[in-house]
């Protein structure tokens, strides 16, 4: 006799073992960050970078880089503490603790308990990602400069796609691993 209730269980349990079961590869999110946007951190951080989304760091980096804006990375960036408690919100809010982001994750777990990385280029997982790339396609290109400058080489860095597909290195093209 068929039973409704043993195949609607029996999808499920299938569907829930075939999702454990996937590597990160084919895991469709990995290199994809969900980060809601802001349209005051955007206009305020991208007038001189990326504006990096907040799940590349946890909430404690966040809070010292916007404790110290008056000296951020040799500049000053300070803003109005309206302006500075909005932006605090947002980046606690959407800070790697909080993201169930595969990628937000990796980097997470990469970062010891009893540090504070202010630079997503020192977090580990970042530098895992990065070791095989020369020093010769950023540091020594024009049109890079740095590890930093994430949208010049991933091309949708800006929607929060990091996926290893999307780069092009300025001067060298696609990326291939």
């Amino acid at each position: 006799m068929f039973n409704r209730y043993r195949l609607i269980s029996g999808l499920a349990l299938g569907l829930f073992f075939s999702a454990a079961f996937l590597s990160a590869d084919e895991y469709p999110g990995k290199y994809k960050l969900n980060s809601a946007s802001n349209p005051l951190y955007e206009e305020e951080c991208s007038a001189c970078h990326l504006a990096y989304p907040p799940a590349l760091l946890p909430q404690r980096s966040w809070q010292v880089i916007m404790d110290n804006l008056d000296k951020h990375f040799s500049e000053n960036a300070e803003v109005d503490d309206k302006t500075a408690a909005e932006l605090g919100r947002y980046l606690q809010q959407y800070a790697a603790e909080k993201s169930r982001d595969y990628l937000a994750q990796k980097f997470l777990r990469s970062i010891a308990n009893n540090d504070t990385p202010l630079r997503i280029s020192k977090v580990p997982y970042f530098l895992k990602e990065h070791h095989e790339m020369p020093q010769r396609m950023y540091k020594n290109n024009p049109k890079v400069k740095s590890l930093s400058q994430c949208e010049t080489c991933h091309q949708q860095a800006t929607q929060g796609n990091y996926h290893e597909e999307q780069i092009n290195i300025p001067g060298f093209g696609a990326w291939e691993d």
